[in-house]
């Protein structure tokens, strides 16, 4: 069992904790900010919540990472500019 099975199992039997930790970062932050991004941070708390639901629930493994989720170019190709 690899380490994203060991998380999604965590995650699957403690699916409640998960969603208050979620609220109780999002409270802080607003907190923190003066409640001046009450609206982008209970946006960014409901989009967590949701993409943990999500993975959660999938079937997947592992969820897509940023570089090694994109293919390599083929062998032999231009590098392309910085």
């Amino acid at each position: 069992m690899g380490i994203f099975d060991k998380a999604k199992d965590a995650l699957s039997d403690n699916a409640d904790r998960a969603d208050q930790g979620i609220g109780r970062a999002a409270n802080f932050a607003d907190d923190r900010t003066g409640n001046a991004h009450s609206a982008q941070i209970d946006s960014g708390a409901d989009f967590a919540k949701d993409k943990l639901d999500d993975y959660a629930s999938s079937g997947d493994a592992a969820p897509p990472a940023g570089p090694a989720a994109t293919p390599a170019p083929p062998a032999g190709s231009a590098e392309p500019p910085d």
